[in-house]
């Protein structure tokens, strides 16, 4: 159903874009708390997958049994506010389909699936009060085959279209296909159905591909005996930068920023880290960097261990470097050390460098943004790329050179762009085009201008624009970018050219 459509029909509904991608992230962490109850998690293998399989073959012993340990896991879920359906059962097919259409079932379908229990407190996610409760499912061993045999098809993890196909010929239960004979079931739905089929009631075993979250890029210390002095901490801080060095090296990674934590004796730990602007691996390097961190640490108690981060990672192709090249390392520029030292001695907020935009406004067209941030984000275009030299010896005259207006806005933009317009006065027109205007006290006489160029934006916002821009070249031999605001007549001036 069309979006419109669908709002029409309920306007109170709320809707949102799917990242996929984005869910994905979000299950891999899930599965990455969940080894706490086994060590074998797998990912739902689908396009959107939205279930994890854990194995706890053998392991549920350690939690008091499979029902202590369903009841632990749905506590555990439920505290950090995630709405789940958990199903215990013989094979892989049987738990996600007792997890997934359990509860859409009748009453009598549910006992022959073995409902174990309804957690008396419902357990909601975002804080958003919803009437289901987390339910758990419990098949003891064995009684899986007679106990899915009314579960709906959808339930097999086969294609729609098997399952709409299946539908046409009134097959809509489990019960109904693993009743028709094998071989016609393979030449006319595919070989996959019925494998599937075999994989659920356990004749096929189902091999789990186990998820593997990224180790952590991590150096420890732990000393014998605790330290107090800030030189022989400096030195286990030196040490853990050089293994933390080898760490990334053999990953080919390079950190875009640095945790580094003290553990002090009968005291809360202490931390301090240093973000870059360029993946970085460089022990010397990163070293300086949180050196000057560690002199604004207080050590209040000795220390007794300490564990070097690399919290944020990202891949990294060193640069070839000269032969007998020596000191800093190759991959960091100029600009990008003098960055890196001043964002991490000032903080980042107070090193900013200038973003572009997406907007058709001018003034909203750049926004200032850390230069030193953990955070990646694309590069910005060239300033070449965009504007093909914009200074007063690369800038051709629009004037006489047979250039569109609009070929040469777009081309040509004014370096100096204020912040937000200023109001001028235009004390002559003529045909609609402005011949003289005055701009804080002083008169200007218009030579020659190009334009209207229209800009009409934000509509979506509190109130619109709708602008005509006109590029003004004065007497002085001065070149102005100002506009007339077509809602009410007004003048402005946006930038001037250099």
């Amino acid at each position: 159903m069309p979006q419109a459509e669908a709002k029409a029909l309920l306007p109170s509904l709320t809707t949102e874009w799917e990242d996929l991608e984005a869910d994905r992230e979000v299950l891999r962490t899930l599965a990455a708390w969940s080894e706490r109850f086994s060590p074998v998690i797998s990912l739902e293998d689908a396009l959107a997958p939205s279930s994890l399989f854990v194995d706890v073959t053998g392991g549920d012993a350690c939690f008091g049994g499979e029902e202590s340990l369903l009841r632990q896991a749905c506590q555990a879920y439920g505290e950090h506010g995630w709405h789940v359906h958990l199903a215990l059962a013989d094979t892989v097919g049987a738990a996600w389909a007792v997890a997934r259409f359990g509860s859409q079932k009748s009453p009598s379908e549910k006992a022959a699936s073995f409902e174990l229990l309804n957690p008396p407190n419902a357990m909601v996610r975002h804080e958003t009060e919803t009437p289901n409760k987390n339910r758990m499912f419990l098949l003891p061993p064995g009684s899986h085959e007679q106990g899915l045999m009314n579960y709906p098809l959808a339930s097999l993890r086969v294609p729609e279209s098997a399952v709409h196909l299946l539908g046409q010929l009134g097959i809509t239960r489990i019960g109904q296909l693993s009743a028709l004979p094998r071989v016609q079931v393979a030449e006319r739905f595919g070989a996959s159905v019925l494998r599937q089929l075999d994989r659920m009631l356990g004749n096929v075993s189902e091999a789990l591909e186990p998820y593997h979250a990224k180790p952590e890029a991590v150096a420890s210390l732990a000393f014998d005996y605790p330290i107090q002095h800030r030189t022989a901490v400096e030195a286990a801080l030196d040490t853990l930068l050089i293994r933390l060095e080898t760490i990334l090296e053999k990953r080919q990674l390079g950190g875009r920023a640095f945790e580094c934590w003290l553990f002090q004796e009968d005291m809360d730990p202490l931390c301090f880290e240093c973000n870059v602007s360029r993946p970085s691996r460089n022990a010397a390097y990163v070293g300086k960097l949180l050196h000057a961190k560690l002199e604004g640490v207080r050590l209040s108690a000795p220390i007794m261990g300490m564990q070097l981060f690399a919290t944020i990672t990202e891949p990294f192709h060193p640069a070839q470097g000269n032969l007998f090249e020596v000191g800093e390392p190759v991959e960091m520029s100029e600009l990008s050390r003098l960055l890196d030292d001043l964002a991490n001695r000032l903080g980042p907020s107070s090193v900013m460098v200038a973003e572009m935009v997406a907007d058709p406004l001018p003034e909203l067209a750049c926004r200032l943004t850390p230069a030193v941030s953990a955070a990646e984000k694309p590069p910005p275009k060239p300033v070449a790329e965009r504007r093909r030299g914009n200074s007063r010896a690369l800038t051709p005259s629009p004037f006489g050179g047979g250039l569109d207006v609009y070929e040469y806005v777009s081309r040509y933009r004014p370096l100096h762009v204020l912040p937000r317009p200023i109001s001028i006065d235009v004390i002559a027109l003529a045909q609609d085009e402005p011949k003289q205007f005055r701009h804080a006290g002083v008169e200007h006489t218009i030579l020659q201008s190009l334009g209207p160029e229209r800009i009409e934006a934000g509509w979506w916002r509190d109130h619109d624009a709708r602008r005509d821009y006109y590029l003004v070249e004065t007497t002085e031999g001065s070149r102005w970018w100002i506009f007339r605001s077509l809602h009410d007549g007004q003048w402005f001036l946006q930038g001037e050219y250099e």
